[in-house]
């Protein structure tokens, strides 16, 4: 999974590359932005194309990763959407099969 930004000029500020065991890939679905921090949201997945894991990764503005979680139903998972959480945290939606119930607090 790769994020990138750029200033209002066009130029190029910082890319970071999500950092995962060879051969798996990562698939950023959602972005979004509160002031200080960078939310992706999306799957990675092994190249064997099985087991898909939802992630969740939040960036400082400058590029620094504050925290990585993912998350794996019985036979995968993958999120679609994130919204931020009026005075912090964050909600994903996505699929999984077969999951047991679950909270996660990523704050």
């Amino acid at each position: 999974m790769v994020t990138r930004l750029w200033k209002s000029s066009g130029a190029f500020r910082w890319a970071k590359q999500l950092n995962l065991p060879s051969g798996t890939f990562g698939i950023p679905r959602d972005i979004a932005v509160d002031g200080s921090n960078v939310y992706v949201t999306g799957f990675t997945q092994d190249g064997m194309m099985s087991n898909p894991r939802m992630r969740t990764v939040r960036y400082t503005t400058a590029g620094a990763i504050k925290w990585n979680r993912a998350y794996n139903a019985t036979e995968g998972a993958s999120a679609n959407a994130l919204a931020l959480r009026p005075g912090g945290g964050v909600y994903v939606a996505g699929r999984g099969s077969r999951a047991s119930p679950a909270v996660m607090d990523w704050s």
